[in-house]
């Protein structure tokens, strides 16, 4: 790659855009989650019962049957406003952002829209990470931003970026292959 070569991509961040970011961001959360949920709940019901003086699993009528559904759909009912909180922030996240025109150089990054521009340096961002459709900038551990891979010209764009960001960035960018 030459020196002081600028690559230059418009990016245009629809609601699919973010919508996938969260999910990929929060994926492991909802699953931990979920498999502790489903490690402490059997043994919380077990010894609740047990010190009350009932064995819930082993009663003879099906009152506790109601408990462990409430308790046991607390994660399913969790899962859906998660879904649908991501939902409603990606069309937020969609409405309040604009077309913006990312340019990356040996200096760092830079970024204009109609409403906004800002500058940063690369040892001023924590990392990037690539998935299979996004590139993901984090300047901060919880604050991140996204350009999709589509919104580079061709693959050797996007090569010469991926080139750009190993070489700025060392371990600190998390690149596929």
């Amino acid at each position: 790659m030459e020196n002081q070569q600028k690559i230059k991509v418009e990016v245009n961040a629809k609601a699919a855009d973010y919508r996938r970011i969260l999910f990929w961001y929060h994926w492991k959360r909802l699953v931990l989650a979920g498999f502790l949920w489903l490690i402490i709940f059997p043994a919380f019901i077990w010894v609740l019962g047990l010190s009350s003086g009932v064995n819930p699993f082993s009663s003879e009528n099906n009152s506790p049957f109601l408990i462990l559904t409430v308790f046991g759909l607390l994660p399913v009912l969790v899962g859906f406003s998660v879904y649908f909180s991501i939902w409603r922030q990606a069309k937020k996240n969609e409405r309040i952002s604009k077309k913006a025109i990312f340019v990356f150089d040996e200096n760092g990054l830079k970024t204009k829209s109609e409403s906004s521009s800002s500058q940063m340096k690369w040892d001023r961002l924590a990392k990037i990470c690539e998935t299979k459709k996004d590139f993901i900038f984090f300047p901060q551990e919880n604050i991140f931003y996204t350009v999709p891979k589509i919104s580079f010209q061709n693959d050797e764009q996007l090569d010469d970026f991926k080139k750009l960001i190993r070489e700025k960035l060392g371990e600190k960018a998390k690149l596929k292959n």
